[in-house]
């Protein structure tokens, strides 16, 4: 399960390995929340959505974006428990979680790791053989997510 962190639109995908051994994307979405919901609130709406997927889909492991901010930490901060929450779920289904940087995410899913958002949706398109491109930039990122772990795992194995 890949998973952009995020604390009013929290991207995520499935993506497995076919027995052809082609990877496949079983689903994807967005939780959002809404933008005036104190975030307690929006911590536990993302909290329940996250248990939900989990139960549906029974990841074996979860990928995450790395956090990148420059300049605002008040928004590092609310994606910060946002991605606590991640953890949280995680942990609570004795799942393993890792974390890749965006750059790394860019190479999985085009090659390129200063790839703009329509070179990532393209790549993602082609690595999983959909009809048409990931529009969404959360799903997508979710999705480059769990690409970016499936290579880890291959490059671990051999």
């Amino acid at each position: 399960m890949g998973i952009d962190p995020g604390s009013r639109n929290m991207g995520w995908a499935i993506v497995d390995r076919a027995p052809d051994g082609t990877m496949r994307l079983r689903g994807s979405g967005v939780i959002k929340t809404r933008p005036k919901t104190p975030q307690p609130q929006t911590l536990l709406i993302i909290t329940h959505a996250l248990d939900d997927l989990i139960a549906r889909y029974c990841p074996d492991e979860i990928s995450i974006e790395d956090l990148f901010f420059s300049n605002n930490a008040r928004s590092a901060m609310i994606v910060g428990q946002a991605r606590g929450m991640i953890l949280l779920a995680g942990a609570q289904h004795g799942l393993n979680v890792v974390s890749y940087t965006p750059q790394q995410l860019k190479i999985a899913a085009c090659g390129k790791g200063r790839a703009d958002k329509q070179e990532v949706q393209a790549g993602i398109q082609q690595r999983l053989g959909l009809p048409s491109a990931i529009t969404n930039e959360h799903t997508a990122d979710a999705a480059a997510a769990a690409l970016r772990h499936f290579d880890q795992l291959a490059a671990d194995a051999g």
